[in-house]
């Protein structure tokens, strides 16, 4: 059942009438997002940010999900759910119904749609209980391993050509960023051997370049080939959550130089020119660029409660979308997968 819920709760009636024809999140004003009720048991919201309109996707009340990832024609949303003894992907097809992929036992988590809808890459443990990547086809239900050996692999991050995967490598002497050949498998390491632990990385939205925590905190960009690395930050700014302007001419990040509140920033990369977009005493954090540029969305505990926010790029404003009831996990936009 899909209900309705937030402060237009009240026209319930008219808004499920509406909901026959929510088949696509073709605008810019949908977020999707998990959120916590009150028994700690999250579920997968849709946000109609223009009307402050909640819809509750799943409403499991003995199950859980999170990690939701939105197709980019705005039709599926694909997210982990936790049932006794495993974690299964499912599919919510918008307007058509729902669709699990059995795990046998096993926690699948963090999926993320290829670009043209048709697969799913997630993160699975392996044969060794270390991290592993899975290629889903959701019509077939068919599955491929990918990076089959290769220590921990986690943090997919699909190229826009739907061609590469790129990924973290993790082993006790460190981890590394690799990319993956989705066609035959092949696997190139970047940046192996240079000391520290190197996460989080994102296709720049031309493909040409991935932006990156070096070394954990570090916010650098590096070619799709791994040479010409480019620190975008300074060694005590501790950067997290880089999400690149639909453009690919400025990057949000958050961040607390000198160990002080965490901030939103905007680094342009043209310029070199960074600047806060929030400045509090508080925690803001998990930005995320929308599709057509205008907007970024993120979390805050700005006002006692943590809440969804969005800025407005061109008016530099900022206003609350969500209304403190729940507990708040990162929002996506279409086209978007959350990161953990």
């Amino acid at each position: 059942m899909v209900r309705m819920t937030g402060l237009l709760f009240a026209a319930f009636v008219i808004l499920s009438a509406a909901l026959v024809f929510l088949s696509r999140l073709s605008s810019p004003r949908w977020l999707v997002y998990a959120a916590d009720r009150d028994n700690g048991i999250a579920d997968i919201f849709i946000l109609d940010t223009a009307r402050r309109m909640m819809i509750n996707l799943t409403e499991t009340p003995e199950t859980g999900e999170d990690t939701p990832s939105v197709s980019a024609d705005g039709t599926q949303i694909a997210f982990s759910r936790t049932i006794p003894g495993a974690m299964q992907i499912c599919v919510q097809t918008l307007g058509a119904g729902e669709r699990c992929f059995e795990p046998a036992g096993r926690w699948d988590s963090d999926p993320h749609w290829s670009p043209d809808g048709a697969q799913i890459v997630f993160t699975t443990p392996g044969q060794t209980n270390l991290a592993e990547l899975v290629l889903l086809k959701p019509e077939s239900g068919e599955e491929i391993r990918l990076a089959v050996g290769q220590d921990n692999t986690t943090n997919p991050d699909w190229s826009p050509d739907g061609e590469r995967i790129v990924a973290v490598n993790a082993s006790p002497l460190g981890s590394h960023i690799i990319v993956i050949q989705v066609l035959d498998g092949q696997i190139t390491h970047l940046n192996e051997g240079v000391s520290g632990q190197h996460v989080f990385p994102v296709w720049s939205p031309d493909g040409r370049q991935i932006a990156y925590l070096h070394d954990g905190f570090r916010l650098a960009l590096m070619n799709a080939d791994g040479t010409g690395t480019r620190f975008l930050t300074g060694e005590d700014e501790h950067a997290y959550f880089p999400s690149w302007s639909p453009d690919g001419r400025q990057i949000v990040f958050q961040a607390n130089p000198g160990g002080t509140d965490w901030e939103l920033y905007i680094f342009d990369l043209a310029s070199g020119d960074v600047r806060a977009i929030t400045d509090n005493r508080a925690l803001d954090e998990r930005p995320a660029w929308s599709p057509d540029g205008r907007q970024i969305a993120f979390r805050s505990d700005r006002n006692g409660d943590i809440n969804l926010y969005l800025y407005d790029v061109a008016a530099g404003t900022t206003r609350q979308v969500t209304d403190g009831l729940w507990f708040y996990h990162p929002p996506v936009w279409p086209g978007q997968g959350s990161h953990y």
